[in-house]
């Protein structure tokens, strides 16, 4: 089922063909078309095809260069480089050099994408595939683990007990959205390491728990539509599990246990207390603009990776909720030069630097808090228009990755 490709291995070839998914800009008053949105004079029997059509958001490459393009020596955070291939469905690790050392992807002849990928903590690759609505695990090595089959998109992340939490939407009807048109629900499900699915919530119905700290609302304008279209009105991102008791003295909401979650079309991050089942914390409506991959720092202060999709760029933020003050951001110099409209991807390093995905470039790069460039990297990987292949990225440390290197050896 899954075959070597010198280091490189290959995913389930029985995967469906679905959508990816992921989140284009949404329009002036008119919901999204992805997910669940069908065109008008559409059948709703399309309805779930509709939910799952992809959409492009990443330049033309410069075909000049390609790999790492800027390594300043003893500057960047050492490790290696986890490459998400949005439109390949393939998940690339590389060296600080851009060598490649480990691919997982698809079998030959399928296309699927994938929204992302990640190592987990024993060195199993954890697969997230929202076109083919399917949760996979394989070994270091490539052997399958198991394969679920489930709404998936966006995100997936292993929880200290070795659980899975994963985003997952699911289509419904609530009454204070619209009566008669169903709305794409996020879901926050746990899945069992051996991959059963164990308890499903609903972002929505957490939310509207505590809505004077978020509330979903009517998107404004659906009384001009067709009554074909559905709505997504969370479009939830990123999740974060927050398992270090010290934050708490940090800020007393970042008590371990609870999830940090990005919501794209909200403009905020959202903290949940699922034992509670209640949103505890928000922040970003009037500042942040479709934000992705927010995470909490060990100094008790937010990451998040703003968008900008009305303003045309984009910029990392890092915000003290202790204080309401943006303590830090990095922007472009001519800011729209680094504008990535959909996706992206924000990550805090082990020596203070940040690294950076942009999606609409098909690039990663590394950033002192000086906002120097130390490190960049532009994806190898091109569709077949040529266009550059649109990136998720990960960096791990040499010392939970070489090991891995050694006990399974390339051919």
């Amino acid at each position: 089922m899954f075959g070597a490709r010198g280091s490189c291995v290959a995913l389930l070839a029985s995967l469906a063909i679905g959508g990816c998914g992921e989140e284009p800009a949404p329009p002036p008053a008119r919901p999204e078309l992805e997910p669940g949105a069908v065109p008008p004079g559409e059948d709703l029997g399309v309805l779930d095809t509709m939910a799952h059509l992809g959409y492009v958001d990443y330049a033309e490459p410069d075909a000049s260069a390609s790999g790492v393009v800027v390594n300043l020596s003893g500057r960047a955070s050492p490790g290696y480089t986890l490459v998400t291939s949005l439109p390949h469905g393939r998940a690339t690790l590389f060296d600080m050099q851009g060598r490649e050392l480990r691919s997982w992807s698809h079998a030959e002849g399928a296309v699927a994408r994938w929204s992302r990928a990640r190592i987990l903590r024993n060195g199993d690759v954890l697969c997230i595939s929202p076109e083919a609505d399917t949760l996979t695990r394989v070994r270091f090595d490539g052997q399958p683990i198991w394969s679920l089959s489930l709404e998936v998109h966006h995100d997936g992340i292993e929880l200290p007990d070795g659980r899975l939490l994963v985003l997952v939407r699911r289509f419904r009807t609530i009454d204070a959205i619209d009566p008669e048109r169903r709305s794409v629900d996020n879901l926050l499900v746990f899945v069992s390491a051996a991959g059963v699915v164990e308890e499903e919530l609903s972002l929505y119905d957490l939310l509207m728990a505590e809505p004077r700290l978020l509330e979903v609302v009517r998107p404004a304008g659906l009384e001009d539509l067709p009554s074909g279209y559905n709505i997504d009105p969370i479009h939830a991102n990123t999740v974060a599990w927050l398992a270090d008791p010290a934050l708490e003295r940090a800020n007393p909401a970042f008590r371990a246990g609870r999830v940090l979650v990005t919501l794209r079309y909200l403009d905020s991050v959202a903290l949940l207390d699922l034992g509670e089942r209640r949103c505890m914390w928000a922040w970003g409506k009037g500042v942040l603009q479709g934000p992705h991959d927010a995470s909490i720092l060990a100094n008790g202060h937010v990451l998040v990776l703003d968008n900008g999709l009305q303003r045309g760029w984009s910029r990392v933020v890092e915000y003290d909720p202790g204080s309401g003050e943006i303590v830090w951001e990095y922007r472009a110099e001519v800011p729209e030069r680094f504008h990535t409209q959909g996706r992206g991807t924000v990550q805090a390093l082990p020596n203070g630097d940040v690294l950076v995905g942009n999606s609409n470039s098909g690039e990663a790069f590394e950033l002192d808090r000086g906002g120097k460039v130390v490190w960049r990297f532009l994806n190898p990987l091109h569709d077949e228009k040529g266009a550059r292949g649109v990136v998720r990225v990960e960096r791990y440390e040499p010392s939970f990755v070489e090991p891995l290197l050694a006990r399974f050896p390339g051919h």
